[in-house]
């Protein structure tokens, strides 16, 4: 039996408005762009193919990402979900899974990426949810589970009820997809929301509709969920780096 195919992708076509409108992908955090550490992230997982889902200023976002990666355009930043339906006709003939991670978790700890993998394939899963409990989950999408806790769905906190924004397991946009399943249900996925835009969070209530396995496995690593959007968050993510470069 061959062995199972593994396809990274990396989502970083948007702009972030609070960066001034800078690509996030080539935000320098120490010396090196996120880019740079997102795919040193993944370099022990040693995938099969590496696609960067590029758009707004894509030639410095490739630049950013080097020679280590194929590149699809998301021509519109229409969301998530359409980001990740983009690299449809690049993988169309590839049965594995797909690791679909942001450039903003420029942190994100091998280990804790190699265990969703894992733990993907072991459970047979459709989709798999990596969150991170966090003691103050404000502004987070929460991971709502049933009675049985069995994953539900994810909510963004804006849409949440009082209950749910109780809830202390928190959505980090790292996932992983069996393929080509995940295009199946991205298919479906419709952008009647404020936003406009397809989200990818709505494949998990998609693939439950169908009864297909969706599971979840917390993060262990806190820099893992450590998510830049704003200058002070640049700024806070070089002091977890000073911290983990000196406590090697």
């Amino acid at each position: 039996m061959s062995k199972r195919k593994l396809v990274a992708i990396i989502l970083a076509a948007g702009q972030s408005k609070r960066m001034n409108r800078q690509p996030k992908a080539i935000l320098s955090l120490g010396g090196k762009p996120l880019a740079q550490w997102v795919l040193a992230a993944l370099a022990p997982m040693q995938p099969d193919r590496c696609l960067a889902v590029v758009g707004h200023e894509a030639e410095a976002v490739k630049r950013a990402f080097g020679d280590r990666c194929e590149f699809v355009l998301q021509a519109e930043q229409r969301g998530t979900g359409n980001a990740v339906l983009t690299c449809e006709n690049a993988l169309k003939d590839l049965v594995g899974d797909a690791l679909v991670i942001s450039v903003d978790h420029p942190l994100m700890a091998s280990e804790d990426l190699m265990r969703l993998v894992a733990h993907h394939r072991e459970s047979r899963a459709e989709a798999t949810v990596l969150f991170l409990r966090r003691e103050n989950p404000v502004s987070y999408g929460r991971l709502v589970r049933d009675a049985r806790d069995r994953v539900l769905r994810i909510v963004e906190e804006k849409d949440a009820s009082p209950e749910e924004r109780q809830i202390r397991e928190t959505n980090l946009g790292i996932y992983c997809f069996s393929l080509p399943g995940l295009f199946a249900a991205l298919g479906k996925v419709d952008s009647n929301n404020a936003q406009g835009e397809q989200y990818l969070t709505d494949v998990i209530e998609i693939l439950l509709q169908e009864n297909k396995n969706v599971e979840a496995i917390a993060a262990l690593n806190p820099a893992t969920g450590f998510g830049i959007n704003t200058p002070e968050e640049l700024t806070k993510a070089e002091v977890i780096l000073a911290k983990q470069i000196s406590s090697r």
